[in-house]
């Protein structure tokens, strides 16, 4: 629980006000939260549709997904049936 609290607030303090006056410089735009942050703002207080920050979402969103298939597949492997014949040798 508490690697889970402290990686979302390391996620979440570079976007605060109070911590960095200027969220939107170099580390703001690459965090994974930062799309959904600003287009939550967005959807509260712009008129418009924010296709910029819906756009990092989706990425961040594939990429994990991405990361995680292939960890999946790379953990999981091809499952072959095990060649018995060199076991029956050894074990006589």
């Amino acid at each position: 629980m508490v690697v889970i609290f402290v990686t979302s607030n390391l996620d979440l303090l570079p976007q605060s006000p109070l911590v960095n006056p200027d969220p939107h410089g170099f580390l703001g735009p690459l965090l994974p939260v930062y799309g959904p942050m600003q287009t939550c703002l967005a959807a509260a207080l712009a008129p418009s549709i924010p296709l910029r920050p819906v756009t990092a979402s989706l990425v961040w969103t594939g990429a994990l997904t991405v990361i995680a298939l292939l960890a999946f597949c790379i953990r999981t492997g091809s499952r072959q049936p095990r060649d018995t014949s060199r076991l029956a040798l050894y074990g006589s």
